[in-house]
């Protein structure tokens, strides 16, 4: 499938990116490529030897991307092509999409200024936690952000805020729940499958949580 937005008649590297068998074909300029990631620009300075025929498909060569998804790809040659998007409060996934693609590409403005949103969100030390004011992560964004902590991709040194900020969307959904089922909160804390340990966590968690917010 030729992508509806990123396909450039006039562009002349063919990008193809397969997605549990889906596949979407970008067509693109190299020279947008290459001035942003060293990966590409490496790729493009080697050589071809004289014997080995390029794919070629309308006259462009086909890079093919395996292990990646489409949206990362929509997000970062998007942001390419149209710098201002980048300027925006980007979503948790347009982060995600940042530090997959910087990372693995080498688009290291992509991959710092990702790191650098996410360190104004989700600040270090104790201080800049309590200043960070609307530059909070949305608990939301955080179980997001959370969910891809296996891949590496996420700053050591963000977990603690993130991992504070998940645990907000827990305890307003335990606190929703109770509303809605006019029983005591106790009640829905000690059925959450918690450990005691954990059950005490999640109520200290609360009560530092109204000395932040």
């Amino acid at each position: 499938m030729l992508s509806q937005k990123l396909y450039f008649y006039d562009g002349n590297i063919l990008l193809d990116v397969v997605e549990d068998d889906e596949k979407t074909r970008f067509r693109v300029h190299k020279s947008i490529l290459v001035r942003s990631s060293e990966f590409f620009a490496n790729m493009f300075k080697v050589t071809q030897p004289t014997d080995e025929v390029q794919e070629l498909v309308d006259g462009c060569p086909v890079v093919n991307s395996t292990g990646d998804f489409i949206d990362d790809w929509e997000t970062i040659l998007g942001a390419l092509y149209n710098p201002s998007l980048n300027k925006a409060q980007q979503s948790a996934q347009n982060i995600i999409a940042m530090l997959r693609i910087g990372q693995k590409y080498q688009f290291d403005d992509f991959f710092e200024d990702a790191q650098t949103r996410l360190r104004e969100c989700c600040p270090s030390s104790l201080n800049e936690f309590r200043r960070r004011g609307t530059s909070r992560s949305d608990p939301e964004d955080a179980k997001t952000l959370l969910d891809v902590a296996h891949e590496g991709i996420i700053p050591d040194d963000v977990f603690p805020a993130l991992y504070f900020d998940n645990f907000a969307l827990i305890v307003c959904n335990v606190f929703h729940a109770s509303r809605q089922l006019a029983v005591p909160t106790t009640y829905n804390i000690s059925r959450m499958n918690l450990t005691p340990k954990n059950q005490r966590l999640h109520l200290t968690s609360t009560r530092k949580l109204s000395c932040v917010s």
